[in-house]
């Protein structure tokens, strides 16, 4: 065994938990296992992360895809990819995967993905290629996702006195180098390309998978195990060692999420076909009960109301022969679909009267709070609702009643008398008792004997204390009091 530290720059399909850790790796990988069943066992990943190519530093996808075209080539009847890794390199793992599919379908041969242990991002990737993915109660699987980094250390180099002046060719050529600083347009970059691999990592498992993208993207690179997995729908059994999955295998339950998922719907479809037919009638009826159940109040008491009538409750009094024993049904005849549809007809007809009539209130009270000119009422008729309110609220609103015209019934304003032509008309004057309501409306009504004196031209206004046996005095000129 040798110890290696996997902290590989670039845009990963890894676990982040495994990023910069030490792992230790074999110093040979081990070749296909054949087991006494005749299964032939492929190790991936062996506990550490893996990369495109064969390296030194573990295992590796190329490795992996060599393994398994033996595998397929032996006389095995049944593959097991046993996979332990957190993941690795996004370049050549979902290549890897397909090409490890294509073989499988070639050879005609199932293919069992199995983890006791772990088996994320990448990993999981390979698993997809599988028929079966299978997880021991501790094994988890997910992550499905990919992660970069930027690293900037300027901070670093100032506090060390170094100063670095980095040129490139482009704006985006500096991007990543760590003596540059971060800017929003590198981040924004880098995200995008991370998001646009993740698509093709989504798609994958989602087709393999038999989800939607959308429900892998939902699990948020989440990592989940035993049977939370199988719920998450990333794994499809659970099996609590080693021997059980090989005998689970050897016994030929290797069928994938796709081949059961496609032998459920057809089992579904065939029970549909086996249901006997609902009758017009029955469908009619079901119509008016869901009708009844509506928030709509007119809706639902029309439908309440025709349904009482098909029962023989004409009134609406459902309950008179509750204690009645009901006959049978009879079969469908003509004169009950006759029946069926002259309700039906008669609960639209009641709808659209009731809403009718309210669309009518509502229309005349926009218009008795808005001042809306005659030939504009006039050329709204026939407008649905929603014009009609847009057009009168977008009108001015009516103000308050003037209560003094209210007051003066058939006076006409006329010329006040004026300093020029000393013989123009003067207003018409009020009854005294109009006239003492005006007063009084405007606040002008004597609150003593000597507190408001009018005449024909002038108000006079003030509140004179007085000893109790005093008379009030005269005025001592207009608008004053004395």
């Amino acid at each position: 065994m040798k110890r290696v530290t996997w902290d590989r720059p670039g845009v990963l399909a890894m676990a982040a938990s495994a990023l910069g850790m030490s792992f230790d790796v074999p110093d040979q990988i081990p070749g296909v296992t054949m087991t006494a069943e005749g299964i032939a066992i492929v190790g991936v990943g062996f506990g550490a992360p893996m990369s495109h190519y064969e390296c030194w530093c573990g295992d590796s996808y190329d490795a992996v895809k060599a393994r398994v075209a033996a595998a397929l080539e032996s006389p095995a009847k049944a593959v097991v990819l046993e996979i332990d890794t957190p993941g690795g390199d996004v370049f050549g793992c979902f290549e890897a995967a397909r090409a490890i599919r294509a073989m499988a379908d070639a050879a005609k041969k199932p293919v069992v993905a199995y983890t006791e242990s772990l088996a994320a991002s990448g990993g999981y990737a390979l698993a997809c290629a599988a028929d079966r993915i299978v997880v021991s109660g501790e094994g988890h699987v997910g992550s499905v996702g990919v992660i970069s980094a930027l690293v900037s250390q300027t901070r670093l180099d100032e506090a060390m006195g170094l100063r670095f002046a980095v040129f490139g060719s482009g704006a985006r050529k500096t991007d990543g180098c760590p003596h540059v600083e971060i800017s929003d347009d590198a981040s924004a970059e880098l995200q995008a390309h991370v998001m646009s691999l993740a698509e093709m990592f989504f798609a994958w498992v989602a087709e393999r998978r038999n989800v939607t993208p959308d429900a892998v993207r939902a699990l948020q690179a989440g990592v989940f195990h035993g049977a939370a997995a199988v719920d998450a729908k990333l794994a499809d059994a659970v099996v609590q060692t080693k021997d059980q999955l090989l005998a689970m295998v050897a016994s030929g339950d290797t069928a994938s999420a796709v081949e059961r998922k496609a032998t459920m719907a057809d089992e579904t479809e065939k029970e549909k076909k086996d249901e006997s037919p609902k009758s017009y009638a029955d469908e009619m009826r079901a119509k008016l009960e869901e009708d009844a159940k509506s928030d709509d109040e007119d809706k639902a008491a029309a439908a309440k109301k025709m349904l009482a009538a098909l029962d023989g409750d004409g009134d609406g009094d459902g309950d008179k022969d509750a204690d009645k024993p009901k006959e049978e049904p009879k079969s469908e005849s003509a004169s009950a679909l006759a029946t069926m549809a002259q309700a039906l007809k008669a609960q639209g007809a009641e709808i659209a009267q009731l809403k009718a009539e309210r669309e009518s209130e509502k229309r005349a009270a926009l218009l008795e709070k808005h001042d809306v000119p005659a030939a504009v009422v006039t050329a709204l008729k026939g407008q649905d609702l929603a014009t009609f309110e847009k057009v009168v609220t977008a009108h001015p609103k009516k103000g308050p009643k003037n209560l003094a015209a209210a007051e003066q019934p058939g006076v006409m304003a006329s010329v006040p008398r004026g300093a020029e032509d000393p013989n123009a008309p003067r207003a018409p004057r009020l009854p005294a008792e109009q006239s003492a309501k005006l007063a009084e409306r405007m606040g002008l009504k004597a609150v003593s004997d000597g507190g408001i004196k009018k005449d024909r031209h002038f108000v006079t206004l003030g509140i004179v204390p007085r000893k109790k046996d005093q008379k009030p005095a005269a005025p001592t000129a207009q608008g004053k009091v004395a």
